[in-house]
């Protein structure tokens, strides 16, 4: 276990999730539970993968709401079964199991330490980021490993709005995987995920991820959660509280879903949560983000993320 905190989040993000599972094929299927706002199971589905590479794979999600399979190879993302693109909690549910770690860069720009926590019985080692500056752009963020190893087992995004826990961990080719996560939203238990089958392919065919005939390709796009993405922000507009909220004293979380372009602009943008007398006041100010394009394999690509935006009283 480093000492050094930035050590310890770069070591971390060599051994932990499926990304590091070594390089041969794997299949991977996982359950996983959208809860609703009262904590009751809003809808149960599957998805299962075959992943040669981040850019080869074939991935079916399954539930009542969406059947569909991607396959995604050098030619492009072909997908079969609806067109849609599948709630963003079940998106959330797969990544939980592909954690992300701040940038060599993010973490340059931040002032970041380590701390002791208790979390029941269990003693944990954190490493906090913080804007290096005031008014900069940057979040709080916190990540946990056991008090022993590099194993990630909680995770905050932006004081605490997005919270992650993992848990019933396992060793697999030298990554550490969660068989148990969940996902939560401002104290809210929004998605499980259960890890039911996680095995190497027994060689590698390629075959797999040819799509039916006729199949045509479409946009490639990721979802990328909401930490990931907040440390590429390099512009951003504060909102504007709206006069006739703050006079009924409204406050509190807008949590939006948002398309963000090849050139790191906002494509859409729509409000899924939060008080609604601040809801367009949130859109409208994120439409004036701008992002680092994300890159996959070196190229530009659409993204589909979250953004929590916060309005507070108190300033």
């Amino acid at each position: 276990m480093p000492s050094d905190p930035a050590a310890l989040l770069a070591l971390a993000a060599k051994v932990n999730g499926l990304q590091n599972a070594g390089t041969e094929p794997l299949h991977i299927k996982a359950t996983y539970q959208v809860i609703d706002d009262k904590g009751g199971v809003a809808e149960t589905g599957t998805f299962e993968e075959i992943r040669f590479t981040a850019k080869k794979y074939k991935l079916t999600y399954s539930s009542p709401s969406i059947s569909q399979t991607d396959y995604s190879t050098d030619a492009g993302l072909f997908r079969v079964g609806d067109s849609k693109w599948p709630d963003s909690r079940a998106v959330a549910a797969r990544d939980i199991l592909y954690p992300a770690f701040p940038s060599s860069e993010m973490i340059g720009k931040s002032r970041i330490k380590t701390e002791e926590r208790k979390v029941g019985n269990t003693q944990l080692k954190c490493v906090t980021l913080d804007p290096a500056k005031a008014g900069a752009i940057g979040y709080h963020d916190v990540y946990c490993f056991s008090s022993a190893a590099p194993i990630l087992r909680t995770v905050e995004l932006g004081h605490g709005i997005v919270g992650i826990v993992y848990n019933g961990i396992v060793a697999v080719r030298g990554a550490y995987i969660a068989g148990d996560a969940s996902s939560s939203l401002v104290g809210k238990l929004r998605v499980r995920v259960h890890l039911d089958v996680l095995n190497a392919m027994p060689h590698e065919d390629e075959s797999v991820l040819t799509p039916p005939p006729g199949t045509a390709p479409i946009t490639r796009r990721a979802w990328v959660g909401a930490g990931a993405m907040g440390n590429k922000i390099v512009r951003k507009a504060a909102p504007e509280y709206p006069a006739i909220a703050r006079a009924a004293k409204i406050q509190g979380t807008v949590l939006l879903e948002a398309v963000i372009g090849k050139d790191g602009r906002i494509v859409e943008a729509r409000a899924i949560g939060g008080p609604p007398m601040l809801q367009q006041a949130s859109i409208d100010a994120v439409r004036k983000w701008v992002y680092e394009p994300y890159l996959l394999d070196g190229e530009p690509i659409e993204v589909e993320t979250e953004i929590n935006v916060v309005f507070s009283l108190g300033g």
